[in-house]
């Protein structure tokens, strides 16, 4: 990862750790049903093999423990050390998922289902043993093991719900707000947007790094794209909200939904790349003559105005094909001013008055483009054309000032 894109993955986290918190007003908000059970690990494991349990591997995207973590774990049952609570929540079909105790019982699963021998620790004369190696009584000690957990009740008040999983969540590495959402809102919404993220334009758009992707900053950019077109109107602030509200809408979205949806973002994402090409969603500043005029890095909030305006605009495609060097120089002008549209696009970018100021900008200038298309037009050349005689000289032959763009 280049220092660029590092320094642009801390901006996302910092902009979910800030502008994305919710808040209660009081106690008497605080909806959260939970009890304490105490299960054996073999009803754990009965309940993870009848699939009543899921570990749901997506959730932190790969395996935070090795082989000596997971031997120290099982160590630690047999010698009938405490073992810290394990937070589970109930879904709406009665299943339980993993909130907080992933690896623990990923681990216990495994051993007992003989995928991995302990290495030795404490106990060097269970060193290499497997599961089926170990004699009975010991096999009984991990089975009837009672696993103190605690588990949260499904008719918990669903928004109140997200504050509980990033608050139980203890790994190394703690969970963020999308890929919370994805462990409590899993369906055939959540798997379109996880899809929508390896299709062709967005990916050549946004240069998703491997650490953005397991950490599910792409599947978020999606999940904005839904709530803004599905309710850009009643955004009151509180985008964090604003995305859980989404997800849980849309959860069991039926298969005719979904297909609607997917066309509706792969027609608008594939307009976008058509139109802007790799300076799609990149603010633009005038700087100095050897200063790039475009920003490394794409910008969220300049997205979320775009692809609005587009998906909003579909049916009109073929007109915005048609002025789309008219489309791109106006969006240029209007970051150029480095006026209102920019501070909204670059600064307290979920700020209410922001949000609707940037939105309504560019759709009363996107419509004053497209209004014309198929009129008489004034002359307009390719930006092919203009690139190459850019390319040729930079200088303006009236005003001898250098050319940005």
């Amino acid at each position: 990862m280049t220092t660029q894109q590092a320094e642009a993955y801390a901006a996302e986290l910092h902009d979910e750790a800030s502008e994305e918190d919710e808040t209660i007003s009081s106690t008497d908000d605080w909806s959260i049903l939970w009890e304490n059970q105490a299960p054996s690990a073999f009803d754990l494991y009965h309940r993870y093999n009848r699939g009543r349990l899921n570990l749901h591997p997506e959730f932190q995207r790969g395996d935070a423990w090795n082989n000596q973590k997971r031997s120290r774990f099982i160590e630690s049952i047999l010698l009938n050390i405490p073992l810290p609570y394990l937070y589970l929540a109930e879904e709406t079909d009665g299943r339980q998922v993993v909130v907080d105790g992933q690896q623990r019982l990923a681990s216990l699963f495994r051993y007992m289902d003989n995928q991995y021998s302990l290495t030795g620790g404490i106990m060097e004369g269970y060193k290499g043993k497997f599961y089926r190696d170990l004699q009975d009584q010991d096999q009984e000690k991990i089975e009837t093991r009672a696993m103190n957990l605690v588990l949260i009740r499904k008719n918990s008040d669903p928004d109140t719900k997200y504050i509980v999983f990033e608050r139980l969540n203890t790994g190394a590495v703690q969970l963020n707000a999308q890929e919370i959402r994805n462990c409590v809102e899993r369906g055939p919404f959540n798997d379109l947007i996880n899809e929508l993220t390896e299709h062709k334009s967005f990916k050549d758009l946004y240069g998703i790094t491997n650490q953005q992707h397991e950490r599910m900053l792409d599947a978020q950019l999606v999940l904005r794209f839904f709530a803004f077109y599905h309710s850009f109107p009643n955004y009151k602030g509180g985008l964090k909200k604003f995305l859980n509200t989404e997800a849980r809408r849309h959860k069991k979205s039926n298969l005719e939904e979904i297909r609607q949806m997917r066309n509706l973002f792969i027609h608008t994402i594939d307009l976008c790349k058509q139109v802007f090409g790799n300076k799609a969603f990149r603010l633009y500043e005038v700087r100095d003559e050897n200063g790039d005029p475009w920003h490394p890095n794409t910008n969220n909030a300049l997205q979320d105005a775009v692809m609005y305006g587009f998906a909003t605009r579909i049916g009109q495609r073929r007109a915005i094909i048609q002025r789309s060097d008219a489309i791109r120089e106006a969006l240029i002008n209007l970051m150029a001013e480095k006026g209102d549209f920019w501070n909204q696009c670059a600064n307290h970018t979920a700020d209410t008055r922001n949000v609707l100021g940037r939105f309504n900008t560019w759709i009363r200038e996107l419509d004053e483009v497209i209004q014309d298309a198929g009129q008489p037009q004034p002359r307009l050349f390719s930006r092919k054309l203009k690139q190459e005689l850019l390319d040729e000289d930079s200088t303006c032959k009236i005003c001898q000032q250098h050319i940005n763009d």
